[in-house]
């Protein structure tokens, strides 16, 4: 799922479950995160698929 938050820009990967979020201000850095967890909870877990 990290991987798939890692998509939204300004978030990068830094483990295997964890994301890291960039921006000017902590309110752009919030909302970046936030859509990074929405986008990675839009994936199917594997198990079922």
């Amino acid at each position: 799922m990290a991987a798939k938050a890692a998509e939204v820009a300004g978030v990068v990967r830094t483990d295997e479950r964890t994301i890291a979020a960039t921006a000017g201000t902590t309110m752009e850095a919030a909302g970046k995160a936030w859509k990074a967890v929405a986008r990675a909870q839009d994936e199917e877990p594997a198990w079922l698929k």
